[in-house]
């Protein structure tokens, strides 16, 4: 029984995470569609050491194409 309860124990772990992540996202999401499209543009090409992270750069790329400037 042990083995399956740490079984469980991990999934839930995991579950926690991916909820997490996708709750970060989100606010991500909402937080570059506020931004006007010469803001996301500055934001995507942003990659000095200072710049926008991963995320931010990926996130307000989305949200470009989805408003079909890309």
């Amino acid at each position: 029984m042990s083995f399956l309860n740490t079984v469980g124990t991990i999934a839930k772990s995991a579950l926690n995470s991916m909820n997490e992540y996708n709750a970060e996202m989100q606010a991500l999401k909402q937080e570059m569609e506020a931004k006007s499209s010469s803001e996301l543009r500055d934001i995507v090409k942003n990659t000095g050491f200072f710049g926008s992270s991963d995320k931010q750069r990926k996130m307000a790329y989305i949200v470009l194409k989805q408003r079909g400037e890309v």
